[in-house]
């Protein structure tokens, strides 16, 4: 009778070994398969979000300011069948406007000309700003004033500050922005801040001539909109908009004057996508004409703000109520009364690449060659493309050229009636 005994420590047999192995190697695979599988997912839903995000935060951005575009600054003529050629969009839209800020670095005069960023509601690409990497450049103006505009307008530029005699100051205030509008048949403008309305009761003012408005450009004034009251107990502040060198030497007899409200509430910006995000560029505070090349990477940050990041693509156009109906363009209008409606469209692309390409389709957006459609096959004409934005021609050296099927999009656009063009106000001529 055998006495061996199995040894109560032994191991496991190689086949066990192998089993166990393959096993171990079938679970694990089977966990990276599902984590890679969820982290996919994960990645889609975030890059989605992001998308979303970026999107509806350029477009509420843009869409807000558009809306407002021209607010004070239009006046129809007597029928209103046009603009007023005597007014602001009619004489200084179509020539020079000359203005100074100290807000911008060390304090600069500069100019909104109809050949380089017009004194306009709205421009598309106006030929004096650098063109955006991909897709329009949009220039805003609009006041936060009624534009009430007086009959008579003279300035005396022997006076220290610079004076304006006027037929009526109904409407003025110390404390706003106004344009000297030239006259009739002229083509220049000065953007000035009223600092002083004599004898008119205002901030305790009751010495001097209630026809006279200054534009001191030295020194402080008690401002109407600086007080906890409008017009009572006024403090002081500095004039930003008034050039140190004085109003410029032109003529502005039977001219026109009119406000745009609170110096701090005018609004003169430009949209454009710089660096793979829209940014904006306030006119008041800096040179928005700057050539991009020669800023820093610093100096770009500070003159290009940015709103949202990953925009691809950047459109906006506009329609009138005249034409062919659904007729969309981006030329300047020969008549702002008959501006009806504005579309803006962006595109924001994922900031992660998918390692494989995307399966695009002839339906999806953007569609198998890249391109995406918008407003219903509506929009304008780019080269062969009608109503589409083409995403293959990225500038953003993270995305290249041909890399375009391996990232995510996302695609919103809106359309809107402008308020402040359509019925313009009924402002006629001045008498003779």
């Amino acid at each position: 009778m055998s006495n061996h005994r199995p040894h109560p420590h032994a191991g496991f047999s190689l086949v066990e070994l192998l089993v166990a192995t393959a096993i171990g190697l079938l679970t694990v695979l089977a966990i990276m398969q599902s984590l890679s599988a969820f982290e996919g997912i994960r990645r889609n839903a975030s890059g989605s979000g992001n998308n979303q995000v970026n999107a509806t935060l350029s477009l509420y951005a843009v869409e807000r300011d558009l809306r407002m575009a021209g607010y004070g600054l239009i006046a129809a003529n007597g029928t209103g069948s046009d603009i007023n050629p005597d007014g602001v969009i009619g004489i200084c839209g179509s020539g020079t406007v000359y203005a100074y800020s100290s807000k911008r670095p060390n304090g600069q005069s500069f100019q909104y000309k109809a050949t380089t960023v017009p004194f306009l509601p709205f421009t598309i690409n106006p030929a004096g700003i650098p063109a955006g990497e991909t897709g329009d450049v949009l220039a805003i103006n609009y006041a936060a004033g009624s534009g009430m505009v007086t009959d008579r307008l003279h300035v005396t530029l022997d006076l220290v500050p610079p004076t304006a005699t006027v037929d009526s100051r109904a409407g003025l205030h110390t404390g706003e922005l106004a344009v000297l509008v030239g006259p009739p048949g002229s083509a220049y403008c000065d953007m000035v801040e009223i600092t002083k309305l004599p004898n008119s009761g205002m901030c305790s003012d009751t010495a001097g001539s209630t026809t006279e408005v200054l534009f001191a450009n030295t020194g402080t004034y008690a401002s109407y909109w600086n007080a906890t009251t409008p017009g009572n107990n006024c403090s002081t502040i500095a004039p930003v908009y008034n050039d140190p060198a004085g109003v410029s030497s032109l003529t502005y007899n039977t001219g026109r004057i009119v406000t745009l409200g609170r110096r701090e509430d005018f609004v003169s910006k430009i949209y454009a996508v710089r660096g793979g995000s829209l940014r904006v560029c306030n006119m008041l505070t800096h040179d928005c004409t700057h050539a991009l090349a020669t800023l820093t990477t610093a100096e770009l940050l500070d003159y290009w703000k940015p709103i949202a990041f990953g925009v691809v693509a950047f459109r906006v156009e506009y329609t009138t109520s005249t034409g062919a109906a659904g007729t969309w363009t981006q030329a300047a209008p020969t008549n702002w009364t008959l501006v009806k409606a504005a579309r803006i469209v962006i595109v924001t692309r994922s900031d992660q690449r998918e390692r494989d390409s995307i399966a695009y389709t002839a339906t999806s957006i953007p569609d198998d060659t890249g391109k995406a459609p918008y407003g219903a096959g509506t929009g304008i004409t780019v080269g062969t493309d009608v109503s589409k934005l083409d995403l293959t021609t990225s500038t953003d050296p993270s995305a290249p050229v041909g890399d375009w099927q391996h990232y995510r999009y996302k695609l919103v656009e809106s359309t809107f009636v402008f308020p402040n063009l359509i019925g313009a106000k009924q402002l006629t001529a001045p008498p003779n």
